[in-house]
Parts: structure tokens; sequence; C-alpha cells
């Protein structure tokens, strides 16, 4: 019995003396964190196989965000806020087709006039090819054959291409209707899941972030409207053809900023090399201006007094968003950015001020705890 009653402390005494983490409540954090890791990576690679699915739902809720004002404003009159979205759609409609009614002939026109010069076309070409040495029209076009030969099957994977576009357009315009409907149901259930102490700051920070998000959308629709009108106005006065055209093309693409003038660039210059090189150099000037103005001016008059973002994280969320899923990606980093930059300023940089004005506890001095009494 003494022998036993003496091997009961230098158990203990092992116990004690016996590294951290290897008891049960090691081993039930050691799982916790592997289950918290393995899950963690398991939603990324789902996420990132579903990512063109995650960014259609994504920009339909940016596109509900936009039209939430409109359909409260219309529910004060008792109408449904779905009913009120259909009308939004309905303006976009009208607009959308008003826009075909004048470009589909503009197009036509342009295109017979270039069929009917084509005589012309070829006597400026052999000037130019005579004057700067270039290959005849009957060789460029010879070697060109096999080129646009081998873009048929390409083309057939565009046309796929943007069949699938026109399919995430109409999902993310229902996705955005139906969003709306339970946009107030959902906001309640969101706000039963914050600390009631916080629900106030919570309100004002989605407030805040929604009205974003809008500037961010009406800032877009804005720089799209002015490098259009700018584009369209100097293409007319430089004879360059299909200006409509080639100014509807820079408006879409300004909803890439920074790169879409750029990329609108390409077709045209090559239209206007169809008149002279000149041209092409003076057009390809032009667009550089363009894509200056754009970048340093209306872009960040426009973008920081609708979304308060820095220029630099606009072009670095475009950047990264199309490297990642191209264009659609691009589209979704710009809200995901401004969501990112108003966590950080309105919800962590206060958090941080305040931790930082808490006074901190004053730990005692070696030279006071000599003096204490030591206890026994």
């Amino acid at each position: 019995m003494q022998n036993w009653r003496r091997a009961v402390p230098d158990s203990g005494r092992a116990a004690a003396d016996s590294p951290p983490g290897l008891g049960s409540r090691g081993l039930a954090n050691t799982a916790l964190l592997t289950v918290v890791i393995v899950s963690t990576v398991g939603v990324m690679l789902i996420a990132f196989h579903l990512r063109e699915i995650l960014a259609v739902i994504a920009l339909g809720i940016v596109v509900a965000v936009t039209c939430a004002p409109i359909a409260d404003f219309f529910a004060r009159w008792r109408i449904p806020r779905a009913l009120a979205v259909l009308g939004i759609y309905t303006i976009l409609a009208a607009i959308l087709g008003l826009f075909l009614w004048y470009a589909i002939p503009e197009v036509i026109g342009e295109a017979e006039r270039l069929f009917q010069e084509g005589d012309e076309f070829e006597a400026r070409y052999a000037e130019i090819a005579d004057e700067y040495n270039l290959p005849p029209l009957n060789e460029v076009a010879d070697r060109a054959r096999p080129f646009v030969q081998s873009l048929i099957p390409t083309a057939a994977r565009q046309a796929l291409v943007a069949a699938t576009g026109l399919v995430y357009v109409a999902t993310i315009f229902v996705v955005a209707l139906l969003f709306t409907t339970v946009k107030e149901s959902a906001n309640e259930l969101i706000v039963s899941l914050v600390s009631p102490r916080h629900r106030d700051r919570f309100d004002d920070v989605s407030r805040i972030m929604g009205k974003r998000i809008r500037g961010f959308v009406i800032g877009e629709l804005m720089s799209m409207t002015i490098v259009g009108v700018v584009t369209y106005i100097g293409l007319v006065i430089l004879g360059v053809p299909f200006p409509f055209l080639l100014a509807s093309l820079a408006f879409l693409l300004e909803l890439l900023p920074v790169l879409g003038p750029w990329l609108s660039a390409v077709p045209a210059v090559i239209l206007a090399l169809t008149v002279s090189p000149e041209l092409a150099l003076v057009v390809a000037v032009f667009y550089l201006v363009i894509q200056q103005l754009e970048s340093n001016i209306v872009l960040p008059l426009i973008q920081r007094s609708q979304t308060e973002a820095p220029a630099i994280l606009v072009l670095s969320a475009v950047l990264l968003g199309g490297a990642a899923m191209g264009v659609l990606g691009a589209l979704v980093a710009l809200p995901a950015m401004i969501v990112i930059h108003t966590l950080f300023t309105e919800v962590f940089v206060p958090w941080r001020h305040n931790q930082i004005a808490q006074p901190q506890p004053t730990q005692p001095s070696a030279h006071s705890r000599q003096g204490e009494p030591r206890t026994q």
C-alpha cells in the first residue's frame, strides 16, 4: 500500500512534466486545426472550379444593389420590387433597341461605301506600296489566305463563347431580379446573426458599401459615355471608316478601365491604315491621348468621387481579375476590390485605431518587484 501511494505522486509529476499538446486537449486542438485547414482548401478548390458561376452571381448582386434605391422608391408606393426591376430592364431593352436601330443601318452604309470604293482603295494601296516598298495587294491576299482559313475553327469557338456570354448576361439580370425580391429577408437574417451592440455599425458599413458599389456602376457608365462620345467625335473629324462602330466598341471596352482604350485602338488603327499610313499614325496618337486622359483625369476623378478607392487599386484589380478569369474576372474584381477596401477602411482601421488608443496596462519594473515581500 505504501509503495502504491508513492507511485501516485510520481505519475502526477510525469503528467505535469509531459510536453504540452500531447494530452487529449492538444490532440483535439490539432484535429480541429486539421479539419479547418482541409475544409478551407476544399472550399477554395470548389470555388475555383465554380469561379465563372460565382462571378455571374456576384455581378447579379452588383446589379441588384445598383437597382435597390429605385426598387425601394417604388416599394413605398406599394409597387413590388420585382416589378420595379422589370421596369428598369424594359427601359434598358428600349435603349438597346434604339442603339441597334441606329447602329445597324450605319454599319451597313459604311460597309457598302467600302465595297463601292474598292477600286479606289486598290489604287491608294498601290501608291502607298510604291512609296513605302510594301508587297503588292495580291501578294498580301495570298499570304493572308492561310491565316484566314486557320481562323475558321477559332471563329466557331468564339461564336460559342459569345453565345455563352449572352447566357451569362441573361443570368446576371435574372439573379439581380431574384436577389431584389429576397433582399429584405436576407438582410434581416444577416442582421440577426450580428451582435446587438454591433448592429448599428453593421448597418452603417452595409450602407456605405452599397453606396460605393452603386457609385462604381454610375462612374463606369459616366466614363464609358465620355470615352465613347469623344472617340466618335474624333474619328468623324479624322475621317476614319466605321466611326460609330469603333466608338461603340470603345464604349463597351471601357468596362475594363485603363486597358479598354488600348484594346479598342487596334481595329481603329487597322481601319485607318486602309486610308493612309499617316492617318493610322494620327489615330494611334489620338487613342493614346484618350488613354492618358482616361487614366489620369477621367477615371481617377470619377472613381475617387464615387467609390473613394485609389486608382492604383482599380488598376491592380483589373489586372489580377483579367489574368485569373479574363473579361468576366476583371468585371468581378472591381466590385470585389470595393468591398475589401470598404471593410478595411470602415472596419479594420477604426478597430485598430481603437486598439492603439486604449491605454496599455503598465508592467511593474524590476526595481519595484525587488522591494516587494516574497510570498511563501
